[in-house]
């Protein structure tokens, strides 16, 4: 057969990538540029193309209804780039006969139909994979998320009366009777999945896989007993690059750019170039293939406009809708942003004023930090006072960013005498302070819970909370904060401590979008953001103050 003159959809696409008429990243063009390669020199290696199979694939999901969305009740259409997806997969071969890829990273942005095709290649399998006792499995870290691409599949099939006819469906599993084959949905737990003989595995979103790939290396290893298994990975870009997900990429680009040789691993990365600016909507079709049919412009522009306004959120939409691996942390709040919420006036004034705090008390050689915040009548404008306490010794000690002398000349710093601070007078301080307005709560780090000045100013009277240090508690006060910083609705009157503070933070982010400050690997310190967080984080729980007086500390997380 002459695949060269083949009039397939999936070659037109293959054409129209290396012509510039698809627009698509360099990653995608080395992807078809293999393939292409592999027509004319894949038989040196062993390979050689089967049209037959390959349409045979493509042809199946005409079997296969949208379950979701808009597209609900309509036969799929796969796209251009879908079917040259499903070409590749399914029409190269070896000359044994049995299909030459094992492995397929398929990588793009969400929303762009990945995991309804994943079900449709799962079920075909199921059927199709000229074996019996076939075990298909849609795998992910969590349970629910490996259940989306098997509910999917589930749907399909009940919605469609010749796949009925030959598919059983249970609430646990997709069965076929005559081949004794099975397709289930299991989650992340590898001590538990040792002895399955997988062969095929749906891997969804491989970037969230917190364990360096245990899921990933114990399904790899039960496929070896299979000869025709697939491991067909699909995932979008995450922002841990010390994870099993990113190292793979890394290997595939390596594939795709000719560094290493592998035969048994196709590559399909949608993103954009490196030198690309992710600001420009142009470039936004590099990610999202599925442009104009499941994801459209107007979408991604109401995504993009909220992430420029919110410096978190960036991350987010670059992992998401633009397939871009990101840091795990991140500067934040730039300058210029913060300078803004210096709205000046007489921090007296506050005297009697409702307020909320966040004590950060850090080793005996540190910042220890006491932020108050002070809402508005209508709890939607903040003014900030800080308050910070040095040892002289630690004053003394040269810095290239802080100089605390001139801070405790302008009454930003509080200089303790001594190599530390002395609990004691920091007590007393905090005590004199108190006194001044109507403090509804202290946030403090649980760790402290036994700390000694702790326990003297629980013995004082003052509404002392514990309040955790983790994502879980810091996430949403630190979104806040974000937001009532771009939205300049604080006023923190200018204060130097705390601006030099916030030019350290390096914000981290985890696998499910929280967010949390942290100093990174910089000596310079963030005590006083941190507490300003923590207060704003009292502030936002509902706190019953006829309870509060009786019960002793409370507990946030």
């Amino acid at each position: 057969m002459d695949n060269k003159n083949t009039n397939s959809i999936a070659m037109q696409y293959a054409a129209d990538v290396i012509s510039g008429k698809v627009i698509t990243g360099k990653l995608v063009k080395l992807a078809v540029k293999r393939h292409l390669d592999d027509l004319e020199n894949g038989h040196k290696r062993g390979l050689y193309f089967d049209e037959k199979a390959a349409q045979h694939a493509i042809d199946f999901f005409q079997y296969l209804k949208h379950v979701k969305d808009s597209l609900a009740g309509s036969v799929i259409k796969l796209e251009p780039f879908q079917q040259f997806r499903l070409w590749c997969l399914f029409g190269w071969m070896k000359n044994s006969g049995k299909r030459r890829f094992r492995y397929a990273y398929n990588s793009v942005a969400r929303k762009n139909g990945k995991t309804t095709e994943a079900s449709g290649i799962g079920i075909y399998l199921l059927l199709a994979g000229g074996v019996k006792g076939a075990e298909v499995y849609s795998c992910a870290t969590k349970k629910d998320q490996a259940k989306i691409c098997f509910d999917i599949a589930s749907q399909q099939v009940a919605a469609s009366s010749l796949l009925r006819k030959r598919i059983g469906v249970s609430k646990s599993s997709l069965y076929v009777l005559k081949t004794a084959s099975k397709m289930q949905a299991l989650a992340s737990g590898a001590d538990t999945l040792d002895g399955l003989s997988p062969s095929a595995v749906i891997l969804d979103e491989f970037h969230a896989h917190k364990d360096h790939g245990a899921l990933y290396e114990v399904l790899k290893s039960g496929m070896g007993s299979r000869e025709t298994s697939l491991m067909y990975i699909i995932t979008t870009a995450g922002f841990n690059k010390e994870s099993a997900c990113y190292k793979l990429r890394k290997t595939c680009i390596d594939i795709l750019e000719g560094h290493k040789t592998d035969d048994s691993m196709f590559v399909l990365i949608y993103t954009l170039d490196d030198e690309d600016d992710w600001t420009d909507e142009k470039n936004w079709v590099k990610s999202n293939p599925n442009n104009g049919v499941s994801i459209n412009k107007e979408y991604l522009s109401q995504e993009f406009n909220q992430a420029i306004n919110t410096p978190s959120q960036q991350v987010n939409f670059k992992t998401k809708h633009l397939n871009i691996w990101t840091d795990s942390s991140m500067s934040w709040i730039e300058s210029i942003l913060w300078d803004k919420c210096n709205k000046g006036g007489n921090p007296s004034d506050l005297k009697g004023r409702v307020c909320y705090a966040g004590l950060d008390l850090a080793a005996t050689r540190d910042f220890n930090a006491f932020v108050l915040l002070f809402p508005d009548s209508d709890g939607q404008n903040f003014d900030v006072i800080c308050h910070f306490w040095v040892p002289e010794a630690r004053a003394a000690e040269k810095n290239s960013s802080a100089d605390y002398n001139l801070w405790a000349a302008e009454g930003s710093v509080n200089l303790t005498e001594g190599n530390i601070v002395d609990q004691r007078y920091l007590m007393s301080d905090i005590v004199k302070i108190c006194m001044q307005y109507q403090v509804k709560s202290i946030a403090f780090d649980r760790y402290l819970a036994y700390n000694g000045l702790i326990q003297g100013l629980m013995e004082e009277g003052l509404p002392l909370e514990e309040f955790g240090q983790g994502f879980v508690s810091m996430s949403e006060p630190t979104k806040q904060l974000e937001r009532l910083v771009c939205t300049e609705r604080i006023n923190h009157f200018g204060n130097p401590v705390l601006r030099w503070m916030n030019s350290n933070i390096e914000l981290k982010i985890d696998p499910a979008g929280g967010i949390k400050i942290d100093k990174g690997k910089s000596a310079n310190k963030v005590d006083g953001m941190v507490a300003l967080v923590m207060a704003i984080g009292t502030h936002m729980l509902p706190l019953d103050e006829s309870i509060y007086n009786t019960r002793g500390i409370r507990t946030l997380e």
